[in-house]
């Protein structure tokens, strides 16, 4: 990868990570483990998003100089979303047949 794609790549992770912290703020406090309607609306929003960035997170990037990009602190926002999002569609599947 080029210097100003690793550069856009952890643009990306950075906003995701905002995202997420928006998302975990609208969790019920009484129903930690509950997606509520807002917070459903955001994955929704994003889940396209969230499949195009996830695919590179299982890549072993390197720069133009083939040194690794380690991207693992960075990360956390976007596998975070990405599971809850997951969860989301599996809860709907059930519930809804699809």
């Amino acid at each position: 990868m080029a210097e100003d794609e690793i550069a856009a790549l952890f643009r990306v992770l950075w906003y995701v990570q905002r995202v997420d912290a928006l998302y975990q703020s609208l969790r019920s406090p009484l129903r930690t483990g509950h997606i509520g309607r807002i917070q459903a609306l955001l994955l929704d929003s994003i889940a396209a998003d969230l499949e195009t960035w996830q695919s590179y997170l299982d890549l072993d990037l390197e720069d133009t100089e083939s040194h690794k990009v380690a991207i693992t602190s960075s990360d956390r926002g976007l596998r975070h979303l990405a599971s809850e999002y997951d969860r989301l569609r599996a809860k709907r599947e059930r519930n809804f047949g699809g």
